[in-house]
């Protein structure tokens, strides 16, 4: 072959090559720009694809684009927490000034409805004016306010109604006793007094003794003659029973040791067994006895206003113990002076000529 025709051969091979290479430089940016004078390829024209470039998918994305695009999300995400955090903070403060605000109130109007009920409690429109007493019969009314010890000033609203009550049931005559308050001035005290029962006589022979209540309670010294109480719990004078009241006390005879104790209760067997056999009986068998004599529980008698004698013994079964009595009495009306019933189911009788 000429010489001259390998030379151009070989230039155009070279020159191929560097198109080449200058093309591949501009597709990864790694080109400088074309001297003067030299054309860029067309924008439009598509360049020859070579196997070490695979094609791209329309749409794909690169690893980089995907790593910015996942921390831009990721970003947008934090903020987002970020601002309802501050609004839950803002939120929460609200709510603790709220509270706040609720208990600063709500103490504020306990303190000022104390105020006011303290101020009302002690003042002078509720001021006990009126004290009404009812229920008494032996002791008088002052003898019961006296008792109920209201201080001079009291009001309504301050009184202590339990305590007041209390006070008045200390007293030997007071059974119970029942404190109202009205308002605004009105004290009202409703009380029970004790009923006496009985009296024990003292053995001197001048009918004069000690006088006991039905439940048992000793209400102070007692003259039969004259049927007064010479002593009381209150402190007050003497006084009489009224006729009523002094017909149904009975006289209890022969006890060994009563142990009078004023405004205690009795202790003694003789006496308790005694009240047990007059609270039990009949109404109509306890208007007729006149005394009992009571030196033990065995040897318990009844002497009946008719002169009629009831050897009782100990108070239980009383129930069949007064209707045997009563039956006998009506069924020899007149001829019975002497009935036993301390055996219920062997009692007997005996009267002025037969004994039965």
């Amino acid at each position: 072959m000429h010489p001259g025709r390998r030379s151009r051969k070989r230039l155009e091979v070279t020159s191929r090559l560097d198109r080449g290479t200058t093309q591949l430089e501009h597709e990864v940016g790694l080109a400088s720009d074309p001297a003067p004078g030299k054309k860029r390829p067309a924008a439009g024209k598509r360049q020859k694809k070579t196997k070490q470039d695979p094609p791209r998918q329309k749409g794909a994305r690169t690893t980089g684009e995907a790593r910015r695009q996942r921390s831009a999300r990721m970003s947008e995400a934090q903020q987002l927490a970020e601002r309802k955090r501050q609004q839950r903070e803002v939120r929460k403060k609200k709510s603790s000034v709220r509270r706040v605000l609720l208990i600063i109130g709500v103490v504020a109007l306990i303190a000022a409805l104390i105020y006011g009920v303290n101020f009302a409690a002690h003042s002078s429109l509720f001021a006990v004016t009126d004290i009404q007493v009812t229920g008494n019969h032996l002791m008088t009314k002052n003898e019961v306010k006296t008792l109920a010890a209201i201080p001079s000033g009291s009001t309504t609203l301050l009184l202590s109604v339990r305590k007041t009550e209390k006070k008045l049931e200390e007293n030997a005559w007071i059974s119970s006793a029942r404190v109202k308050r009205h308002l605004l001035h009105q004290v009202t005290i409703d009380i029970v007094e004790r009923k006496p029962a009985a009296y024990v006589d003292n053995g001197t022979g001048k009918k004069q003794g000690w006088l006991i209540s039905q439940d048992g309670v000793w209400l102070g010294t007692y003259n039969a003659g004259n049927t007064t109480i010479s002593a009381l719990v209150t402190g007050g004078e003497a006084r009489a029973l009224s006729s009523e009241e002094s017909s149904s006390v009975v006289t209890i005879k022969d006890v060994e040791d009563p142990q009078f104790v004023m405004g205690a209760p009795s202790k003694n067997e003789m006496i308790k067994n005694t009240l047990a056999i007059l609270n039990g009986v009949s109404p109509d068998l306890r208007a007729q006895i006149g005394s009992v004599s009571a030196p033990s529980v065995t040897e318990t008698r009844l002497y009946l206003k008719n002169k009629v004698e009831v050897d009782i013994g100990a108070a239980d079964p009383i129930s069949d113990k007064d209707k045997i009595i009563r039956d006998i009495l009506e069924q020899q009306k007149g001829k019975v002076n002497l009935i036993n019933v301390l055996a219920v189911d062997k009692a007997t009788w005996r009267g002025l000529d037969t004994a039965k």
